[in-house]
């Protein structure tokens, strides 16, 4: 992909509702339905392919922009047009895995905290440094990493609260004077983890029992996994940089940020509704 010929949009997923965007493997062990994971770290993730075929599909039944555009953003929804001809199967538009940025957790003071490590923030700035993108709290964050520096077992939080437990650890307050001003990247109610406690974290993901009722009885009782409402994501996608698709990025975006949008399995129960907000453009 040459990089000339791109520009590169960061959006952030908030979850509004309980997600799960199925891994898809077969599990043996208690929980039947796992979410997505990283490979490498094993943090929920929402893979590329999903994430895309999860906008696609509110794209085509919404109604916001017509099929042309939609055709042009992610690809013809058919191999053969009218005309007979073959279509190209992949759209002009690049979507890149939406990466986890926070995870809330209970706590003894407030209903939760939005969870993070410096393993996750570094990778945040990773992403906008690859993509040569600029965000005003770039520096903030940086200086976060540093003045943080949870120790294992103590996450950090920003606010003079005594005894506060969050989840299974006692946590720590530390003066951070800037942290209002990385509400709209991490939200509220901040809290650092050590990476390896926030690994603990995400091994603990909330599982929620499912049952079958045929005829009012029970036929299948099974445990799915869940990504829990006010997760945070984020992810980026490559736009074709020519002033023919400005138009089209601009209702893409509008479109994109003024619904709800579901990704993942379950919709008729509310799961995976989501807000999507432009970080960067």
């Amino acid at each position: 992909m040459d990089a000339k010929t791109y520009r590169y949009n960061l959006y952030m997923i908030t979850a509004l509702s309980n997600m799960h965007v199925g891994s898809g493997d077969i599990n043996f062990g208690v929980v039947d339905n796992l979410v997505q994971k990283d490979i490498i770290t094993s943090f929920p993730t929402i893979n590329s392919s999903s994430l895309k075929g999860a906008l696609r599909e509110f794209f085509s039944w919404s109604g916001g922009i017509d099929d042309t555009k939609i055709d042009y953003i992610f690809g013809p929804s058919q191999k053969v047009g009218k005309d007979g001809k073959k279509k190209s199967g992949s759209g002009m538009y690049k979507f890149f895995t939406a990466n986890l940025l926070t995870l809330p957790a209970r706590s003894s003071k407030k209903p939760f905290f939005r969870a993070t490590a410096p393993m996750l923030l570094k990778e945040f700035l990773n992403s906008i440094e690859l993509f040569k993108l600029k965000i005003a709290q770039e520096k903030i964050i940086k200086k976060l990493i540093d003045d943080a520096a949870p120790e294992k077992g103590n996450p950090v939080i920003f606010e003079d609260l005594a005894d506060v437990m969050i989840e299974d650890f006692k946590a720590v307050y530390k003066p951070f004077e800037k942290i209002d001003a990385l509400k709209t990247v991490l939200g509220r109610d901040v809290a650092i983890f050590h990476d390896d406690d926030f690994k603990e974290l995400c091994e603990n993901l909330p599982v929620i029992a499912r049952n079958h009722l045929e005829n009012g009885k029970s036929q299948n009782l099974w445990y799915e996994e869940v990504v829990p409402r006010q997760s945070r994501f984020y992810f980026i996608v490559a736009v074709p940089d020519s002033d023919d698709t400005k138009k089209i990025d601009q209702e893409f975006d509008e479109h994109l940020q003024n619904n709800l949008i579901q990704i993942g399995a379950n919709a008729s129960i509310g799961y995976g509704f989501t807000k999507i907000k432009r970080i960067v453009r």
